[in-house]
C-alpha cells in the first residue's frame, strides 16, 4: 500500500511548505492538499521565481511545489537550477503541465534534479501521495505513470531506479528473518520510514504485489545485476 495513512499525517503535520505556480485557482488547490490532507504548513506562495527564492531563504521550508511555467524572470528550470547552485536544504517538487521527454531524462537519476516530479492533471490523492513521499524519505518520487509515459529514451539497470538507500532498504527486506521492525533497527529509522521505503521501491520496481515474495521473485529475474 502506498504511503499517505492518518499515521503519515501525524508525520507531515506542521511542515513547512512554498508553492510558486503561475496561476491563482491551482495555488489554491495545492495548498489544499498540503493544509487540510497533509496538515502542513504553507508559508508562502507566489508566481514568480524571483519571489520564490526570497521566500525560500527567509523561511526555509521544508519543500518547494515548483510550476515551470511562471511569472518574472526565472522560470521554474532556472529557479531550480538557482536552489541547487546555493545548496538551499529544500526538497523541490515539480508540478506542470508541461512536462517534456528532456525535463524528465534530464531529472530522471540526476541528484540535481527535483526530489519530486508530476503533472497538473494529477488528483489530490495521488498528489498527497507524492508530497509525503518527498516529505518523509530521501527518495526520488516519480510515478509509474510517467515512467511509463517516458521510459522509452532511458536505458538504466532496474536498480538505478532506486537511491542508494533505497537499495539497501530492497536488500536488507530480501533476508526471511528481516521484517519491518528488524529493518528499522539495523538503519536506525523508525518503522513507518521504513514502510515509505518499501513502498516507493514496490512502485519503481514496478511490482503490483507488495511482499517479500515478490522482492525474491524480482531478484531471481535480475541478481546478475544486484550485487549482494
Amino acid at each position: 500500500m502506498l504511503i499517505y495513512s492518518e499515521s503519515d499525517i501525524q508525520i507531515t503535520r506542521g511542515l513547512r511548505v512554498v508553492v510558486c505556480d503561475g496561476h491563482p485557482q491551482m495555488r489554491g488547490g495545492l495548498r489544499n492538499v498540503l493544509t487540510s490532507m497533509l496538515g502542513c504548513e504553507v508559508v508562502g506562495e507566489t508566481d514568480r521565481g524571483e519571489d520564490a527564492m526570497a521566500l525560500l531563504e527567509w523561511h526555509k521550508p521544508d519543500m518547494l511545489v515548483l510550476d515551470l511555467s511562471l511569472a518574472g524572470m526565472m522560470n521554474g528550470r532556472a529557479v531550480l537550477s538557482e536552489i541547487r547552485r546555493k545548496g538551499l536544504p529544500v526538497k523541490v517538487f515539480v508540478h506542470t503541465a508541461f512536462l517534456c521527454r528532456d525535463d524528465f531524462e534530464q531529472w530522471f537519476s540526476d541528484p540535481r534534479g527535483p526530489d519530486g516530479i508530476d503533472e497538473k492533471s494529477t488528483g489530490d490523492r495521488e498528489l498527497a501521495i507524492g508530497f509525503t513521499q518527498v516529505l518523509l524519505t530521501d527518495d526520488k518520487y516519480v510515478p509509474v505513470r510517467l515512467m511509463q509515459k517516458f521510459i522509452s529514451g532511458i536505458r538504466c539497470k532496474p536498480l538505478d531506479r532506486l537511491t542508494a538507500k533505497g537499495t539497501i532498504v530492497f536488500k536488507l527486506a530480501l533476508r526471511p528473518d528481516y521484517g519491518t521492525q528488524e529493518i528499522a533497527r539495523v538503519l536506525r529509522y523508525k518503522p513507518s520510514t521504513v514502510r515509505s521505503y518499501l513502498a516507493i521501491i514496490y512502485e519503481k520496481l514496478g511490482l503490483e504485489q507488495h511482499n517479500r515474495a515478490a522482492l525474491m521473485m524480482f531478484y531471481y529475474d535480475h541478481h546478475d545485476e544486484v550485487a549482494m
